[in-house]
């Protein structure tokens, strides 16, 4: 049951109907896979480190009606904060399309709340507190990796679209904090 671990659902990973793109069951041992993301675009500019991945080719490979898999991040370090903007979209069936952020709990001490509009990430001296918005509309739940028990327990914030559709924009801009530090007042708003 431990492989889950090296599959993408087990990653901050974007999903496609509730699935990621595969990865081989073990019988060739740890080789690399045939699905792959290439870095398209990275940089620095004014006040940000940037980069944009395109996963498209490792998408296809469980859902062949995949037009379109990118995700780029914004690195503000001043801020500090980090912008995660994912853009799926496929040629013809609608999908419910999603994002995982998986918490640290090695040491079973970390701990994620989700509401509507954002989630936070917990650890005994830190936090990650973040705000998603997109279109179409965007919903957050928690749950656990199904492993057994004495495997440990593997938390996570699952972000996904209230509706299915073709296209799909998610925004995710987080903060890492001390863990006793206020939350933020983040806005994700849309200019016309």
């Amino acid at each position: 049951p431990g492989w889950l671990l090296r599959r993408a659902e087990a990653h901050n990973t974007v999903l496609i109907d509730g699935k990621s793109h595969p990865y081989h069951n073990g019988e060739e041992g740890t080789n690399a896979y045939i699905a792959g993301a290439k870095l398209v675009r990275w940089g620095r500019r004014g006040g940000f480190d940037f980069w944009a991945s395109d996963a498209t080719s490792a998408y296809r490979l469980n859902h062949p009606d995949v037009k379109s898999v990118t995700r780029t991040a914004l690195v503000f370090l001043d801020v500090p904060a980090i912008v995660v903007i994912d853009k799926i979209m496929k040629e013809t069936t609608p999908s419910q399309f999603g994002a995982r952020w998986h918490v640290e709990n090695s040491d079973n001490k970390g701990h994620c709340e989700a509401n509507g509009s954002g989630f936070v990430i917990e650890r005994p001296r830190g936090k990650f507190f973040a705000v998603v918005a997109g279109t179409p509309a965007l919903q957050n739940r928690t749950d656990l990796l199904p492993l057994p028990k004495k495997m440990g327990e593997f938390p996570f914030v699952e972000t996904t679209t209230k509706e299915k559709a073709k296209n799909a924009t998610m925004i995710m801009v987080g903060c890492a904090l001390p863990a006793s530090a206020e939350n933020p007042d983040i806005r994700i708003n849309r200019d016309s």
